[in-house]
């Protein structure tokens, strides 16, 4: 295979997949809801404000509901499209939140 198309092929393959049309927010929430320790109510809406309830969100380094940044890729075995699992993501965002509070979220966890 050419070179350049090797390198598009490759370019190809880590784009995430088209995500045609959002769930429904709520089917989320119980994802959300299942860490006791954190305001759940204020995960949804970190949530919806990050990504719009889209699981394959993805905006300059940043994956999945929570938009968590692929610097992170190493609490998943190295792989950043991990964060496109709702649950992975969700789980990485509470271990975030655990250890930062809900500073990694900027302005939409001032909300």
């Amino acid at each position: 295979m050419p070179l350049i198309a090797a390198a598009a092929m490759v370019a190809a393959l880590s784009q995430p997949a088209p995500y045609s049309s959002l769930q429904e927010p709520r089917a989320y929430e119980e994802l959300l809801c299942g860490y006791a320790d954190w305001d759940c109510a204020k995960a949804y809406r970190v949530m919806l404000c990050e990504s719009s309830a889209n699981p394959r969100a993805y905006a300059a380094g940043n994956y999945g509901l929570m938009q968590i940044n692929a610097v992170h890729a190493r609490r998943v075995g190295g792989d950043p499209t991990a964060f496109y699992d709702p649950a992975v993501n969700v789980e990485i965002g509470h271990e975030l939140w655990q250890e930062r509070g809900w500073q990694p979220w900027g302005y939409c966890g001032r909300r």
